[in-house]
């Protein structure tokens, strides 16, 4: 089964995340776009990405994939360093990943990571991960922390 987004309903996602500040975010990545379409805000210490779980996002229980949080979790974290940084380009090192609930399909998830500490060789984050703003009070459903290397850039 392969659940498909109506134009319609492409423009009521749109709505929701404008009305609740976020803009559509371009995805670069080949990879990163099977998690597309995706939103972003950010403040000055944090960097929110958001998606509506799809059930191509899922696995075979039908609940938002764990591999599938992690690459997103990971681009949150990593649009905070960048948000941070700047130009310097980084990759993350070590990723550690507490799953605390699930998401299904329809369920609106944000990820809310931000840089805790930069060093000459080491940028620490963390991340919480939440389901449901968009219908009351966040759930919490996963948090993280990670660490990312500044590279050098290839000639």
């Amino acid at each position: 089964m392969t659940l498909t987004v109506s134009p319609h309903a492409a423009e009521v996602l749109d709505a929701y995340a404008a009305s609740a500040g976020f803009r559509r975010l371009k995805v670069a990545g080949v990879y990163d776009q099977t998690l597309a379409p995706l939103y972003a805000k950010r403040t000055e210490r944090e960097y929110t990405i958001a998606l509506r779980v799809e059930a191509r996002h899922c696995n075979f229980q039908g609940i938002l994939h764990g591999g599938a949080l992690a690459t997103f979790v990971d681009m949150s974290l990593g649009k905070a360093v960048g948000a941070i940084t700047g130009p310097v380009p980084s990759v993350t090192s070590s990723l550690s990943i507490d799953y605390l609930g699930t998401a299904a399909p329809g369920d609106w998830v944000e990820t809310t990571g931000r840089v805790l500490r930069v060093g000459k060789r080491l940028i620490v984050a963390d991340c919480l991960v939440h389901k449901g703003g968009d219908k009351g009070e966040p759930v919490l459903m996963a948090r993280a922390d990670a660490t990312f290397a500044p590279v050098k850039r290839r000639s």
